[in-house]
């Protein structure tokens, strides 16, 4: 029933303001209504509920069957917030009991619209394409439909990856069974859903197998993750995690600091090295603390499931009924829950993106192919569906979002960890005990991946799967074997070493077992030798000197503070340059001043003589250059910033016309990094203090890596992949 327009706002009240059903005028009453409950104002809420209920209905227009379903929510929530409602009663604002769907019922449901199709078919182009040549796939499936995805998946498995070599890969499906799951709910137990999907993939010749792990959202899937942690390795497997619309159950970061968050299960999903990840959501922000903000995005988002109902449901039908108990009981949870219990945060693509990129994914585009299927979908259903094109500004990949009437619904992404390591193939049994017809070998992805297995399983104290995971990369690796084989046993040496000091756990190991040959001392002949062998170092040394020659061009003297790591090899050729390049009719070679760092426990490699007698080789050979060099030690160490050597520096007296280089070869990464203690002297500090000496110029030569991560699996990951990019 509509209220003619000139009657009184409510009764008692008179009012020249008319009213009406339309979207603008819901919305002010139901934001009207909102703020009379979180005043306490009982006789404004009563008023403003008696003029809503008047406007909508739960069988009228869309706006009015959303302005039924909110204001049944408002009346929960203002029932259970405080005394001065008990006029209200939870039981009338009660919603519909939420109907179990069958399978069939379920995949018809999902048919009538895009809102799920759209999501399927992006993520399942991505997914096909994320695992060609594997010869089995993994897919945790996360979704809001339960397995609806995956039959189509198979189809397309069944016809896309097989060729004349090889049949389909192995399908393994992992799915979460919570507790109270959100709507739709379906009718059967996830076991027989198991056994319906088996039995469909059979029909396609594809091997499948079923998984359920009990996990919650509320504390971030710890279980899952946990599972996937201990989940024996499989070479050429690839894993995929699809998110499907469920992803926004895991709390957000304003729930509680202390609660396991989005970010931090994307970290730990980060850190099992998946394939891929499809991220599936509705684009819309129910995160706000601020419940009037949270209601107005609620009510300009959720007009669009009513809206589109009117095109595919018939009114009154019981299909309808279902659909619109379950979107009202998700108002419900936004509007009348707090705390835990409110369930139904999503958070906007933009939020998502972020999330992800911080946790170490990169975006993956759809491209053409895709965007014709979701278009030639998008023609089968009613004309206000269409696909806007999104570029994200920070990484220039093209993601889909659904629109309806040109507002946006629901986004489709895929993502990829950065700098990932691929699987593994061929045969080996993965360890004693154990029958398996898993295979596994000695190349370098297959290495990556048993390495990374035990790394997590030293983390997790599982002593049982370290000792299993030991056992095979020992029977693989050789310290006298190819690149890949000497890397691994280097790296697993130092993965016993920490088991053996991290845990009472590992007490099987022995920090022994783990030690490393004794370091050679070279003479300085060795070490010129080994130095030219390859352009590690070379590189840096032809560039800085280059560099440093342009700068000190007119000086009468020259201070060189050389922080190397190949203990002065680097100036040897800076003195032949000196010799040829600096002098001049006019004036003589500039005297050379060389300051070195002298520190305990350096790292190699190791020189076999004292830097005194180095010195005096390289005075000795300055002489038969003609230039005139000064040799100066100073103790200092990179621990605590270079202290003593900064303090020095700023004593040196001044002299004229002197040029001050400090040349930072390889060596600057040993000063503490910032996250070490933030009250440690860091890098930091020290750049800034070293500019506080106004030196003529600073060369940095180092390598290109991040070993600096807290958390031990990423370092170990970057570790691995920047060694393995090398061996």
């Amino acid at each position: 029933m509509i209220l003619n327009p000139t009657r009184p706002v409510w009764p008692g009240f008179s009012s020249s303001k008319s009213l009406c059903g339309d979207a603008n005028c819901m919305e002010q009453l139901l934001l009207h209504c909102a703020n009379a409950i979180e005043s306490n104002d009982a006789t404004l809420t009563q008023q403003t509920i008696w003029v809503i209920n008047n406007l909508a209905s739960s069988d009228g227009d869309s706006t009015q069957r959303l302005a039924s379903s909110l204001l049944r929510a408002l009346i929960s929530r203002a029932a259970t917030k405080s005394p001065a409602f008990s006029f209200l009663s939870v039981a009338s604002a009660s919603h519909e009991t939420l109907h179990r769907f069958s399978v069939i019922e379920l995949a018809v449901f999902v048919d009538l619209t895009p809102w799920h199709r759209f999501g399927f078919i992006a993520a399942n182009a991505a997914i096909l394409d994320a695992v060609k040549g594997y010869s089995s796939v993994h897919i945790v499936d996360l979704s809001l439909t339960h397995c609806m995805q995956i039959p189509t998946l198979l189809d397309s498995m069944a016809t896309k990856l097989i060729n004349k070599e090889q049949s389909p890969p192995l399908l393994k499906l992992t799915v979460v069974l919570s507790e109270s799951p959100p709507p739709p709910l379906l009718g059967i137990s996830y076991e027989e859903l198991g056994l319906k999907l088996v039995s469909f993939a059979a029909t396609r010749n594809v091997a499948m197998e079923f998984r359920i792990i009990y996990s919650s959202y509320s504390d971030g899937l710890s279980s899952l993750i946990e599972q996937l942690r201990l989940d024996p390795l499989v070479c050429n497997e690839a894993l995929v995690v699809n998110c499907h619309m469920m992803l926004h159950y895991i709390p957000n970061d304003t729930l509680s600091y202390s609660s396991p968050s989005r970010s931090l299960f994307l970290k730990e999903l980060r850190d099992l090295n998946p394939t891929m990840v499809t991220l599936i959501e509705e684009d819309a922000d129910f995160t706000s603390s601020n419940f009037i903000a949270r209601l107005r995005s609620l009510f300009n988002y959720m007009w669009i499931p009513y809206d589109t109902a009117d095109t595919f449901l018939t009114c009154g039908s019981e299909q309808r009924q279902w659909y619109e108990a379950d979107i009202g009981w998700r108002i419900d949870n936004v509007v009348a829950k707090e705390g835990a219990e409110r369930v139904e945060r999503l958070e906007p693509k933009s939020r998502w993106f972020k999330r992800m990129r911080e946790a170490d994914f990169t975006g993956v585009g759809f491209g053409e192919a895709v965007a014709r299927e979701v278009q030639t979908m998008l023609e089968e259903h009613a004309a206000g569906w269409g696909m806007k094109r999104d570029v994200d500004d920070s990484d220039d990949v093209e993601r889909f979002v659904l629109t309806w009437k040109g507002h946006s619904v629901v986004f489709a992404s895929a993502w990829v960890p950065m700098n990932r390591v691929d699987g593994c193939s061929h045969t080996l049994t993965v360890w004693p005990g154990f029958s398996s017809s898993k295979s596994l070998c000695g190349d370098a992805n297959c290495m990556e991946q048993l390495l990374l297995h035990c790394a997590n399983a030293i983390e997790s104290n599982d002593a049982t799967l370290t000792q299993q995971t030991i056992w095979v990369i020992n029977n693989l690796a050789s310290s006298d074997g190819d690149s890949t084989q000497r890397l691994a046993s280097s790296l697993l040496r130092a993965l016993i070493s920490r088991a053996a000091t991290k845990s009472p756990a590992f007490s099987f190991l022995s920090v022994a077992s783990a030690s490393h040959e004794t370091l050679h001392r070279f003479s300085v002949i060795e070490l010129a030798a080994f130095v030219d062998l390859t352009p590690w170092h070379r590189f840096g040394f032809i560039a800085a000197n280059a560099a440093i020659l342009d700068a000190v061009k007119g000086y009468s003297s020259v201070h060189i503070v050389d922080l190397s790591l190949t203990h002065c090899m680097q100036i040897p050729t800076l003195i032949d340059s000196m010799a040829t390049k600096l002098i001049n009719k006019e004036q003589s070679l500039p005297l050379l001043k060389l300051t070195v760092v002298l520190s305990e426990s350096p790292p190699p490699p190791l020189l076999g003589i004292s830097y005194e007698e180095l010195g005096l080789k390289l005075v000795s050979f300055a002489a038969t250059r003609n230039v005139a060099m000064e040799f100066r030690i100073i103790y200092s160490s990179y621990s605590d910033g270079l202290s003593s050597l900064i303090e020095q520096l700023r004593l040196d007296p001044l002299a004229c016309n002197e040029a001050l280089v400090v040349n930072c070869h390889m060596m600057l990464h040993y000063i503490s990094h910032e996250a070490l203690s933030y009250s440690s002297p860091s890098r930091s500090l020290f750049l800034k203090e070293l500019r506080d000496l106004n030196p003529t110029m600073v060369t940095l030569i180092e390598e290109d890596a991040d070993f600096t991560s807290s958390n031990f699996i990423s370092r170990f990951f970057f570790g691995l992949y920047y060694y393995v990019a090398l061996r």
